[in-house]
């Protein structure tokens, strides 16, 4: 059946960057592949070539995104792997990952830490540490990092590290004081029928 595709190739030339080779398209997303297969690229200015080690291969099309590490062994062409068809860029990726903690850093025994990641590439690896040397295991939702706390993280004033590496290789680490207590109340409001607004027990009237 493969053999009856006329496989289409044509690519454009694009030299903004971070853009380091042209944009190869391969024929349509329309085609399934049955394999995962290995596309190179090749440098289109020498002068990126001191990026080597942060290049990544983008593949795009109108349903469907990927990025990989992109590896080479004579810093002129650059391999990755994908297992659709469509448009492929080689790309310098030298921006580091952001990090922002979403929770508060006032934190019950019984409440979690969110953590919120981005990054032009996507997240390869994510590490917590708490007080330079107890490990937590985070579970990630999207982009959002989850601690539970735990024995791990005892009640008290702590540092938070977290460590961030993305798929091109930049490494991100950002610290937070937080502080666990026993009890944190939960701030909640809500409007009574009368008008009055309560906010944890208090009762304020509308101006």
């Amino acid at each position: 059946l493969y053999d009856m595709v006329p496989f289409v190739l044509s690519y454009t030339d694009n030299r903004q960057w971070p853009n380091a080779s042209v944009t190869a398209q391969l024929h349509g997303n329309e085609i399934p592949v049955q394999n995962s297969y290995d596309i190179s690229l090749r440098l289109n200015n020498p002068g990126y070539s001191i990026y080597r080690d942060r290049m990544v291969i983008k593949m795009e099309n109108p349903k469907y995104g990927s990025i990989a590490k992109a590896t080479t062994q004579d810093g002129a062409w650059y391999k990755a792997s994908f297992s659709k068809l469509g448009n492929v860029t080689l790309l310098v990726d030298t921006v580091k990952p952001v990090i922002n903690m979403i929770s508060n850093n006032v934190i019950s025994t019984k409440g979690t830490i969110r953590i919120r990641t981005s990054d032009n590439s996507g997240i390869k690896n994510f590490t917590g540490i708490l007080d330079s040397n107890q490990w937590l295991l985070f579970s990630n939702a999207t982009s959002d990092y989850l601690y539970t706390v735990d024995e791990h993280c005892p009640a008290g004033d702590h540092t938070l590290t977290i460590t961030v590496e993305d798929i091109a290789g930049n490494i991100a680490i950002k610290q937070f004081n937080i502080s666990v207590r026993e009890n944190v109340p939960a701030v909640k409001s809500k409007t009574t029928q009368s008008g009055k607004k309560t906010t944890n027990g208090s009762t304020k009237r509308r101006k």
